[in-house]
């Protein structure tokens, strides 16, 4: 079975191990796991690092949950880049249920509600930055001017609004899934499978 996100613990899942080999579409240090990954946590530093560079230190992001293990990479490394500029950490900055273009809808309500309002947001995939992009520009907000989008995933609804974006090779990793899960029926030993990444640069930062 091929796991391309999930909510429990490796340590729950192994309890099902008997039922036959698991791939995992994250990153596991358990070595009872075939995974394929991306490096989450550095490619989260280098879009930080990326709006930071552009002038940005007021810097909001959106997870689907703050305790999934790619969230976990993803809160470190925004911990790490705000200490770096010297920036306190927000929790009202952390966005969570961040997953579909409606999502996005809502998030830019709450920036919109906001007192002291994020000059750029970082969202973790490509339909929550759509619908946010979509709601900024129904309210006249000036993208990037005013505020700065950054998406994850670089799905072809990024492409047709000129979402910036850091790319994740969806398709690789599928083909690494599930060649990873023909190698352990064959019996051969699990294997950790790192894909690269790329950040594409568009017209919202």
């Amino acid at each position: 079975m091929i796991f391309c996100s999930k909510a429990m613990s490796d340590e729950e899942l192994l309890n099902w191990r008997d039922t036959g080999p698991f791939i995992l579409c994250q990153d596991s240090k358990d070595p009872r796991f075939s995974t394929v990954s991306i490096p989450h946590h550095e490619a989260f530093r280098r879009g930080l690092d990326f709006l930071i560079g552009k002038g940005h230190r007021k810097i909001a992001i959106g997870l689907v949950r703050k305790h999934g293990v790619n969230s976990h990479f993803r809160l470190a490394a925004y911990q790490e880049a705000l200490e770096a500029i010297g920036e306190p950490y927000r929790d009202e900055w952390v966005f969570e249920r961040s997953l579909t273009i409606t999502d996005g809808q809502k998030l830019f309500s709450k920036w919109s509600r906001m007192d002291e309002k994020p000059t750029a947001v970082f969202v973790a995939n490509d339909q929550v930055s759509a619908g946010f992009y979509l709601e900024a520009k129904k309210h006249h907000v000036d993208v990037p001017g005013t505020l700065a989008i950054l998406s994850c995933d670089n799905q072809p609804i990024s492409e047709v609004l000129g979402i910036s974006t850091i790319e994740i090779k969806t398709k690789e990793m599928g083909r690494h899934a599930f060649r990873l899960l023909q190698n352990r029926i064959k019996g051969e030993e699990p294997e950790k499978q790192v894909v690269s990444y790329r950040l594409i640069e568009r017209s919202t930062v």
